[in-house]
């Protein structure tokens, strides 16, 4: 089911809200691997605002937000695409919003080849001069990346 509200209600939003907002991608593309989750943040909780998954917590620490339906994402947000990073975005255990550049396509095979993985959704858009990617993984087992991250972290 939060698969479901995550591909067919969260989703939508956020990516109208960002191709409504892509005079702001044109000039933060020129930028190489740089971060966009600041930005990517602002604009999610906008795109939330009025519907019945709003914002209900932004976090600087762990998960970054906690939407009012109790739905926790973490984000994750660049002017490249590198596969691993966006994949490290599973590492607590909960769906993982991203944008990243779109300059090579093709890297997006990349990253759906992940077996932990799975890819809700992604489009591919323009905003004039760049290329794009905005898309929704999920870890494939639930809770599976952040228990290997706890056993790799716990000591006795």
């Amino acid at each position: 089911m939060e698969s479901e509200i995550l591909k067919n209600e969260i989703f939508p939003a956020v990516l109208k809200r960002i191709k409504e907002r892509k005079d702001s991608l044109v000039n933060i593309g020129k930028f190489e691997a740089r971060g966009l989750e600041g930005w990517f943040k602002v604009e999610i909780v906008a795109a939330l605002a009025n519907t019945r998954h709003r914002v209900k917590d932004v976090r600087n620490k762990g998960v970054d937000l906690l939407l009012d339906s109790g739905i926790e994402i973490e984000l994750k947000g660049q002017t490249n695409f590198v596969p691993r990073e966006i994949y490290d975005g599973l590492k607590y255990g909960v769906p993982c919003l991203f944008l990243v550049s779109g300059r090579n396509e093709n890297t997006i095979k990349k990253l759906k080849s992940y077996r932990d993985l799975e890819m809700l959704c992604y489009e591919i858009f323009s905003d004039g001069l760049n290329k794009w990617i905005v898309g929704l993984i999920k870890p494939r087992f639930r809770n599976s990346l952040s228990q290997n991250k706890r056993s790799r972290n716990y000591t006795r």
